[in-house]
């Protein structure tokens, strides 16, 4: 597996879940069927959706921060320098949550509960509650060009809204 930081550093749970992706990657349990058909509907790609191996499709869908964030070279990764880098960061941040989530096991309960068990995770903390769930499915209902998102961004929050619906509530 070749990705990069998943969320901003000193953030160290961001190689803990790509150690997790990589563990369940050879185990084969992630679901890349669902990741394969994320990406039919953002028409990310070059290669047949089918020829794509599990690394290919874990590539084009989780966004690393270091190539999303920064337009200007002089202030990259420095969080306030540019008021969209922000936006952006927490926008992504929360993409790669939910698709850590959906990706990481068929049923999302399954890496959900790994987060719990983690003790770099906020949802390891007592009462925290991620309400991923919830988020992918308020910006499901926004409308084209909220943050940023194209049409096809909105439709993929519903897609990750309608697998992430056993995290309900938690």
């Amino acid at each position: 597996m070749n990705l990069l930081l998943l969320y901003s550093p000193p953030i160290s749970i961001s190689m803990s879940c790509l150690g997790y992706l990589e563990s369940a990657r050879v185990k084969n349990e992630l679901d890349i069927e669902f990741g394969r058909k994320l990406l039919g509907v953002s028409a990310a790609g070059g290669k047949e959706l089918n020829d794509m191996n599990d690394n290919d499709v874990l590539g084009k869908l989780l966004f690393t921060l270091e190539e999303k964030v920064s337009t200007d070279k002089e202030d990259e990764g420095k969080i306030g320098s540019n008021d969209n880098n922000f936006g952006t960061m927490a926008k992504l941040a929360t993409l790669n949550l939910a698709l850590f989530l959906a990706l990481a096991n068929v049923d999302p309960l399954v890496g959900y509960n790994w987060l719990k068990q983690n003790r770099l995770s906020f949802v390891s903390i007592p009462g925290f509650k991620c309400k991923i769930y919830e988020t992918m499915t308020l910006l499901s209902q926004e409308k084209e060009g909220f943050l940023g998102m194209s049409s096809n961004e909105i439709k993929i929050f519903g897609m990750l809204a309608t697998k992430l619906e056993p995290l309900k509530g938690k």
